[in-house]
């Protein structure tokens, strides 16, 4: 819900937030994801705001066409707002 309703989606996809790719995840789980095809990547993407600090990590299965899949929306896994960083517990 906090993810949803910060706009980080948005900021995102606009690319108001950016990848912080030395900190992305990337792997190709053996079998697949049920219902995923084969290819399918299962990433975790920390995301950072113009100034470089961590806002957002996202968990996604991204498919060999590279379209999202599971809802087809990220599925958010950490926030940082108003001076606290909140986490998903699995």
């Amino acid at each position: 819900m906090m993810f949803n309703q910060g706009g980080y989606l948005q900021q995102i996809q606009s690319g108001e937030l950016v990848e912080q790719t030395n900190r992305t995840k990337d792997r190709i789980p053996n079998p697949p994801p049920a219902g995923h095809p084969p290819g399918t990547h299962s990433k975790y993407i920390r995301y950072v705001n113009q100034a470089g600090e961590f806002v957002v990590a996202v968990h996604q299965y991204v498919l060999p066409n590279n379209s999202i899949g599971g809802s087809g929306r990220p599925d958010p896994k950490e926030v940082v707002a108003n001076g606290y960083h909140y986490y998903c517990l699995p």
